[in-house]
């Protein structure tokens, strides 16, 4: 079930102070029409009664998809201190290995899309390097590259978006390189939330 509370929020444009609906945690199966919110990042937006202002509004909460087995913590702001509360957390047995935090938005739209794909978000951070490594060789520029997001599975192929490169710039890598990655591979068994990115993917596998 979702948990709520109301938290006062002040207008950036006119300094009009109202009250915000702050969801602690989200379950989808239950609440379907959050999930598209979150999706469409409506969930975070925040329109000024006074002035008619839109402005995005940044909290802890976590998103619960039962259905699919996975939990995704956003944390708007590293804290160590609140990660480490976090992986305390006692989990169902099913979303043991599907438990995430991030630290940023669209991380927490790629990891819902990568779960949703039934995908191991592991070995799609694994291949984000050898994509950065393609598209550096067509002149995108290195730090327009460094922001890489899987954002869909279809037909056999895994799409990967880079928002910092103009015109949607987006990757289609064969889905035939995750499978042989799954083949070459022995991922660790995950236990309560975890952090995984591009940068520390690879200490999740077997040696």
């Amino acid at each position: 079930m979702s948990r709520m509370h109301f938290q006062e929020v002040k207008c950036v444009n006119c300094g009009h102070v109202g009250k915000f609906n702050v969801w602690d945690s989200i379950n989808v199966d239950t609440d379907s029409k959050i999930k598209e919110e979150v999706k469409s990042l409506d969930f975070f937006k925040y329109t000024c009664p006074k002035c008619g202002n839109d402005f995005q509004v940044d909290y802890l909460t976590v998103y619960n998809d039962i259905k699919n087995h996975f939990m995704i913590y956003y944390v708007p702001k590293e804290d160590i201190e609140v990660v480490d509360k976090i992986k305390q957390i006692s989990l169902p047995e099913k979303c043991e290995d599907k438990a995430r935090i991030v630290f940023s938005k669209n991380d927490l739209l790629e990891k819902i899309c990568v779960f949703e794909a039934m995908l191991n978000d592991v070995l799609i951070e694994l291949i984000k390097p050898f994509v950065i490594s393609k598209v550096e060789e067509d002149g995108i520029k290195e730090c327009e590259a460094e922001k890489i997001y899987f954002s869909n599975y279809e037909n056999g192929k895994i799409t990967f978006s880079f928002p910092e490169v103009k015109d949607n710039y987006k990757v289609d890598i064969p889905v035939q390189l995750y499978e042989e990655l799954w083949r070459r591979n022995k991922i660790k068994k995950l236990k309560g939330f975890q952090i995984v990115d591009k940068n520390n993917a690879a200490t999740y596998l077997e040696k």
